[in-house]
């Protein structure tokens, strides 16, 4: 009887943990985000729907415009859709989660005017290699892109006067041309790294009036 006893007890702690070892290989991806409304203030109550494929994965923001979504397969690619308390919508696809480590997406839901210029202003790192890369360009008949320009980090060092590996930002610049919607996508990543899902993911909702 005993003999049984321990025979069953070594069996489930085989089992325990063999399904313990199979979790602990299968990572979980995680999408943390922030929702913006006009003039950047956090957006709450933003509901979020992630498509992978085969699950649809529900989040909405907090107070904070922060939402955060979990198990979504590393190195996959998902469907995104944002929609305010408003209604207001928006789309991306074809976004890819990182293999390793965590994915950051932000968000914004901005007004301008026609024959005014839209500024987008992104927190960017030369010293490592990343730089944002514009996936979707959107309706260019009512917003067209215009120029990048790089802006350095404030703070300077003592010496040199120059503040290496500090992030700085990059400021992306287009002209609102006629009334309408524009949805942009951009991606942050190294260039060259074309196999690699990038770290980050920006979108912006323009309405131009």
């Amino acid at each position: 009887m005993k003999t049984s006893c321990k025979f069953i007890l070594s069996l489930l702690l085989v089992i325990f943990t063999g399904f313990s070892a199979v979790g602990a290989e299968t990572p979980d991806g995680r999408i943390e985000g922030f929702v913006s409304g006009l003039n950047g203030s956090s957006a709450s109550g933003v509901k979020v729907n992630i498509w992978d494929g085969k699950v649809l994965k529900r989040a909405v923001s907090g107070r904070d415009g922060k939402f955060i979504v979990s198990g979504i397969i590393p190195g996959s690619s998902f469907a995104i859709r944002l929609t305010m308390p408003d209604s207001q919508t928006v789309r991306a696809e074809g976004l890819r989660c990182p293999e390793r480590g965590g994915l950051t997406l932000t968000a914004g839901f901005e007004k301008t005017s026609a024959g005014h210029e839209y500024s987008l202003r992104l927190p960017s790192n030369p010293s490592t290699g990343y730089s944002w890369t514009l996936l979707g360009k959107g309706r260019e008949s009512i917003l067209a892109f215009k120029e990048k320009m790089v802006e350095g980090p404030e703070e300077k060092d003592e010496v040199g006067g120059h503040a290496k590996g500090r992030s700085g930002h990059e400021i992306w610049k287009f002209n609102a041309a006629a009334p309408g919607r524009s949805d942009i996508l951009l991606a942050y990543h190294r260039p060259w790294e074309t196999a690699v899902p990038p770290v980050r993911y920006h979108i912006s909702s323009v309405r131009v009036k």
